[in-house]
């Protein structure tokens, strides 16, 4: 299951460093007012669902003041998580058997341009030699050369998820998914790409690679004080989400189950007396029409208070 749901995030989620056309846009900046990751903050009523916006790659050991979540969960009713995935065996073999070229190799199915620097960038790795790339579609190729390079530079995937978790399990409070939603949907989109989003997509894997390389540390650094404004400026969507989002299949989906399925989990915490905490992926939770939008319009009340 974990596997999983690594495999969505990796896959699915938005979209703050070099915008593309097709990525929304963030239209919220928040200021923090105490050490720590800033924390938003949704009343209705009698009841309160504190959003922790939450990085999903971050670099392993990353350290982060958790006082005020303790505080949170010491009399919260409930901790909401991002959607969880699952896959079924005959996903995960269809994809296996059909993302490879037949007939062909990668260097006749991409520019000589992008050939050449997904060459370099595995010679610059200098672990998995390049005819294990040689036989696959571009993306699957790219998938697989940013799984060993994030396994390789001791990146980590939702490992701030997994901290908030945990302090919820010691804490005694219940932990709820916001939603569910096949992971073996997006290797199936991917399967139906053509060329040109094939190789726009191994570009948008080397990409992640060169901003994990040069810019992580400090995006995941900015989180960590609560500095948003130099998060927004350097953060970017995790890897695969641009090209995700130029598949019409695909984008519904994230709308739907990542987005709206945040947002109405957070509407019926509200609809409650008591707190709530909310872990929120930052793309998801900023993005124009993502979940604080979505709160807003149902008539909430958002704000970053001074606690």
């Amino acid at each position: 299951m974990r596997l999983c749901l690594v495999m969505a995030v990796l896959i699915g989620a938005a979209l703050f460093h070099r915008p593309a056309a097709a990525e929304p846009q963030i239209t919220t900046v928040i200021v923090r007012s105490e050490p720590g990751p800033a924390l938003w903050k949704a009343t209705r009523g009698g009841a309160t669902v504190w959003i922790l916006a939450a990085p999903y790659e971050t670099p392993e050991g990353l350290s982060w003041d958790q006082q005020r979540v303790r505080r949170i969960l010491r009399t919260a009713k409930a901790l909401i998580l991002p959607v969880q995935a699952w896959s079924d065996s005959a996903g995960e073999k269809r994809w296996r058997e059909q993302s490879v070229l037949k007939g062909q190799n990668l260097r006749d199915v991409v520019s000589p341009a992008t050939y050449s620097r997904f060459q370099a960038a595995v010679a610059r790795e200098g672990v998995t030699p390049m005819r294990d790339y040689a036989g696959l579609l571009p993306v699957r190729a790219g998938s697989n050369f940013y799984d060993r390079f994030r396994h390789d530079h001791h990146i980590r995937n939702l490992d701030v998820l997994d901290a908030v978790n945990l302090l919820a399990v010691q804490a005694r409070v219940p932990v709820k998914q916001a939603s569910f939603a096949r992971s073996n949907f997006i290797t199936d989109q991917w399967l139906t790409m053509n060329a040109a989003q094939n190789e726009a997509c191994l570009t948008e894997f080397l990409d992640a690679a060169d901003y994990d390389r040069a810019t992580l540390p400090q995006a995941a650094q900015a989180w960590a004080q609560g500095d948003v404004t130099t998060l927004l400026a350097t953060y970017r969507a995790p890897a695969g989400q641009a090209c995700d989002m130029a598949l019409p299949g695909w984008r519904a989906a994230y709308d739907n189950d990542y987005v709206g399925g945040m947002a109405r989990a957070i509407d019926e915490a509200l609809k409650t007396p008591g707190d709530t905490l909310a872990v929120v992926g930052l793309p998801e939770l900023l993005s124009a029409n993502g979940v604080l939008d979505r709160l807003k319009a149902a008539g909430t009340e958002v704000t970053a208070p001074a606690q």
